[in-house]
């Protein structure tokens, strides 16, 4: 994470949380539904797919929950060291702006804290290893559970990137694990190996013993989720939520199915 320096003096570039970041006592998931008996019912897209492979971020969750949950506890930490509130409210303020890159600088200049780069790091430190207090949608939890109940028809995993800390610390307050097998970080490598590289669902592949049309993606990324797997020949379906961050981006690569809830689908 490359933090640059700004043209105000001692005023340094925040490394980008979102991209970048992932916990704080983690908020219990929100209870799977009875699960279903019988046949389930599926969209025609997933006729001969074996595997199911979910990305996480904007996919089963949204993400600007993680980010909410960061900023609380890094304001935490700014009220208990330096005695001075307020400091996720306005990180939330500026984030909701539309501000990704420089989040934590612009929330100290509007609380006039001076700050160094080893603040700047601490932070994103902080930011980055809380246990995060996110729970499933209700419609990613109701699919998640009326899918396992049927481990005949499909197996389920996950892919995600980001840095390993991060989506390690997601992945257990979603408790995603009683459900998803294998569950593959495309960091686990380093970061070189993130998204949009092929590796991870390369070792999906080879995990599942299932590879090209018998595998389809969900993911929320148009400019990274859906360029190896594409290539790779699997069935690509992009999840465009209310409230994700990249909602409003046109897809780059194109997909096989585009929706906005896992419902939709399954």
């Amino acid at each position: 994470m490359d933090c640059r320096r700004s043209p105000r003096a001692r005023k340094l570039r925040e490394c980008r949380p979102m991209e970048r970041p992932t916990r704080h006592a983690s908020l219990r998931r929100r209870s799977l539904p009875q699960r279903r008996r019988g046949r389930t019912m599926t969209h025609p897209i997933l006729e001969g797919i074996k595997c199911i492979v979910f990305d996480i971020d904007d996919t089963l969750y949204l993400e600007r929950d993680y980010a909410k949950s960061g900023f609380e506890v890094v304001g935490e930490w700014v009220d208990r060291e330096l005695r001075i509130g307020g400091f996720s409210e306005v990180a939330w303020q500026i984030f909701e702006a539309g501000t990704r890159q420089t989040i934590f600088n612009e929330a100290l200049d509007a609380l006039d804290i001076n700050y160094d780069l080893d603040m700047i790091k601490k932070m994103v430190q902080i930011y980055r290893s809380h246990e995060p207090q996110i729970e499933l949608l209700p419609d990613a939890a109701d699919r998640l559970n009326q899918l396992a109940a049927h481990p005949a028809n499909f197996q389920l995993a996950a892919l995600t990137g980001g840095p390993l800390v991060c989506q390690k610390a997601k992945v257990r307050a979603l408790e995603l694990e009683e459900t998803l097998n294998p569950i593959v970080y495309a960091q686990q490598w380093g970061p070189e190996f993130d998204k949009p590289h092929a590796r991870a669902f390369e070792e999906i592949e080879k995990l599942t013993g299932f590879s090209g049309a018998e595998c389809v993606y969900l993911a929320d990324n148009p400019h990274k989720d859906f360029i190896a797997p594409t290539q790779l020949g699997w069935r690509t379906v992009r999840v465009r939520r209310q409230g994700g961050l990249h909602e409003a981006q046109p897809n780059i690569t194109p997909v096989d199915l585009t929706l906005s809830m896992l419902s939709d689908l399954i």
